[in-house]
Formats: C-alpha cells, structure tokens, sequence
C-alpha cells in the first residue's frame, strides 16, 4: 500500500532539495547527466570531482559564471 504523504511534508522537502541543488550543483548535474544518460543509452564516465573542476572557470560562450551550468559532449 503506497504511503501516504502531506503536502507539507512534500513541499518541505522539495524545497530543501532546490537549495541542495543551489548549494552543491555539480552533485546534481551528476546525477541528471547519468540519469539522462542512462535513458538514451549513452555511457557516462564523469566523476564528481571533474564536474567540479569544470565548473571553476567561466562559461566559454558568454563568460558567466552564475547560470546553470551545463558540460557539452565532444562527440555527440
């Protein structure tokens, strides 16, 4: 039998969950790179610490360092 959960319990959790995401993003551009990944069929070999290290320069498009952030593939 599925539990049930409230909506409190549901929105307290969820917004925890964005600012996790805020504070520690390389952790969940893991996580949804392998998700994602996985979906398609595609390997994914990226650790934490490379998407960390990547996410310490600046965008090659238009500099920035505040958006989200993503890593393009070399041959996709």
């Amino acid at each position: 039998m599925p539990r049930q959960v409230s909506e409190e319990h549901r929105d307290r959790d969820n917004s925890k969950k964005r600012q996790d995401r805020v504070i520690n993003p390389a952790k969940y551009f893991l996580y949804d790179s392998r998700k994602s990944d996985r979906k398609k069929g595609f390997d994914n070999n990226l650790t934490l610490e490379v998407i960390e290290y990547l996410f310490t320069f600046p965008c090659t498009y238009c500099g920035n360092t505040t958006l989200k952030r993503s890593l393009d593939r070399i041959d996709n």
